[in-house]
């Protein structure tokens, strides 16, 4: 027998039929697609719930929920189902559970400490790159990462800057390493060369994303940009229609990814957390992912639907972003979300992304790969 549910104010038909098919579905594909249905009916009430009764940060609320459905997609299979109301109330308990946690640490920590958000143990970084590649985009084992480096380059030139052989071959090949024809028509074709190349492009630098928003020629260095903008700066002007307080938030937020709520506890900004959620609202249709997928899909034809609709492409840009940048779950959705639906991979959503990153099972499937190799992270 599983677990038993308390019932409690938590109804309808659709959660109820989503909610349980979520607890009851043996194939783990098929219940993270039913968790990203079930999300957006369950969380806004969770959320409620949760404003209600505590008095604290909707970034706190926020890393509460996931935390919550990481666990309870940990112990769904061990759950017996006792109707929508005992699901609700099994969630709300859970997440109740881990907003008290991180507030009990909020209160034990130096409060001159900058406020870290809900991060994954970060792996030692030897060799993951090289690692993940061959899981995840499957680079074949002994390709060296040089090797890739330099195909992957070929692919740029041949697919995105679309320049003919004659230019390419000087720049991939030298006395040391000549390429043939043959050899770099492989490597344009190759699912892994194309796939790398494309988690390349979406791994997007901050300086790139602020660029992108601001509708900047180049990239700016961000430090001068913020300090440019600061002081008694901030209430002068800013870049063309953001003003100089909105380009401090925006490359506060979405160029270094800070937490909305150390942003709205700076005296020289004097934000809400409202204010800020609006201007992120304003600058999404800014961001740089859905416009580089859309060039990828256009540039790869005819072969984007078996590279961008790839999951395990997804995958390494949720893995990259997560653990390497720490940038949480609903940062990676707002980059990528809509990318990955855009070019053919409907699934990249909070159910699958949890599913994922919850006990570290991209991690697990790097280690799996180690300890097929005697090696272990």
């Amino acid at each position: 027998m599983g677990a038993g549910l308390d019932s409690d104010g938590w109804g309808g038909s659709e959660l109820e039929r989503l909610a349980r098919t979520f607890l009851e579905e043996e194939d783990e594909g098929r219940a993270a697609d039913v968790l990203g249905r079930l999300l957006p009916i369950v969380l806004p009430k969770a959320r409620r719930e949760l404003s209600q009764r505590f008095a604290c940060s909707a970034e706190h609320r926020e890393d509460a929920l996931t935390i919550a459905v990481t666990r309870l997609w940990v112990v769904r299979r061990q759950i017996e189902w006792q109707g929508a109301n005992a699901f609700g109330n099994l969630l709300r308990k859970i997440a109740t559970n881990a907003l008290l946690s991180i507030l009990r640490k909020e209160k034990d920590k130096d409060a001159s400490e900058p406020e870290i958000a809900v991060s994954p143990p970060t792996p030692p970084w030897l060799d993951v790159d090289k690692l993940a590649g061959e899981v995840m985009l499957g680079w074949p084992e002994d390709v060296s990462m040089a090797e890739r480096d330099l195909r992957v380059f070929a692919a740029q030139l041949y697919w995105l800057d679309r320049l003919p052989w004659a230019e390419i071959q000087p720049l991939v090949s030298g006395p040391r390493r000549p390429v043939s024809r043959e050899e770099f028509d492989r490597w344009v074709m190759d699912p892994a060369t194309l796939k790398d190349l494309a988690f390349r492009e979406l791994m997007v630098k901050p300086e790139e994303v602020v660029r992108s928003i601001l509708n900047l020629d180049v990239a700016p260095e961000l430090g001068p940009l913020i300090a440019h903008h600061t002081g008694n700066a901030a209430s002068g002007p800013g870049i063309r229609e953001w003003t100089a307080r909105e380009v401090v938030m925006i490359v506060l937020r979405l160029g270094y990814g800070s937490l909305a709520e150390s942003i709205v506890a700076r005296e020289d900004l004097k934000c809400s957390k409202d204010e800020l959620d609006a201007l992120v609202d304003r600058c999404r249709n800014r961001l740089p992912f859905l416009r580089i997928t859309q060039d990828l899909i256009e540039a790869l034809k005819p072969h984007p639907d078996k590279i961008l609709a790839d999951g395990w492409l997804w995958r390494r840009l949720a893995f990259e972003y997560w653990y390497r940048h720490e940038i949480p779950q609903k940062d990676i959705l707002l980059r990528l979300a809509e990318p990955a639906t855009r070019a053919g991979y409907p699934s990249f959503n909070q159910g699958n992304l949890t599913v994922w990153l919850s006990n570290n099972r991209l991690l697990e499937a790097l280690r799996k790969r180690l300890r097929e190799m005697g090696e272990d992270l």
